[in-house]
């Protein structure tokens, strides 16, 4: 091999080396990229979910002060009761469960909530308080949470898509001396989370 094939040889050699070199170092550069992208999406992913967690337990906490506070009274749980017995007269029940409501439903709603809506124990709508002309329909076929919680007589939360929105339910059951008397959905959709 002479001088010059020699020099060709070698200019090959280095330009294959430093082409390995080079190629390693951008699989090596790009890999930790992507685990630095990764890693940092993992982080935010983190972040979100204990926020939204955070803002989904005071929800929780306030449909509870809702609940034991204002709707699971005597007095609001015996309009439910006496609507289930005397049906003839569930207008005049319902009309009156509105008015008894109709100040805290306005408080909730500047405060996040979407809707209070009760059901009676077949999973018929007594009042919406956000649609109170809306009612009698049966949302069992519609509403998986509303069927669970009346057959089960339990509470459930979670979220749904209903028949017009999609929201974060709380569905608290009702009894009025240990008769069970329907339920009762505190939701906020999930723009408001």
């Amino acid at each position: 091999m002479n001088m010059k094939s020699k020099n060709i040889f070698t200019a090959c050699i280095i330009i294959i080396v430093i082409t390995i070199v080079t190629i390693l170092a951008l699989l090596l550069f790009f890999n930790f990229r992507n685990i630095t992208i990764e890693s940092a999406k993992e982080e935010e992913l983190k972040i979100f979910k204990k926020e939204y967690e955070s803002v989904l337990d005071g929800y929780r906490n306030y449909s509870e002060f809702v609940y034991d506070d204002v709707i699971n009274d005597d007095s609001i749980l015996k309009i439910l009761y006496n609507a289930n017995k005397n049906r003839e007269k569930i207008d005049f029940y319902r009309d009156q469960l509105f008015n008894a409501l109709s100040e805290i439903y306005e408080y909730i709603s500047e405060n996040g909530f979407r809707c209070l809506h009760f059901y009676l124990p077949d999973g018929t709508s007594f009042l919406r308080m956000h649609r109170p002309s809306n009612y009698g329909d049966s949302l069992f076929d519609v509403r998986e949470s509303v069927r669970i919680s009346n057959e089960d007589k339990v509470y459930i939360e979670g979220f749904e898509v209903g028949k017009i929105s999609a929201c974060y339910h709380f569905i608290y059951p009702l009894k009025y001396n240990d008769d069970y008397i329907g339920s009762v959905e505190i939701s906020i959709s999930m723009t408001t989370i």
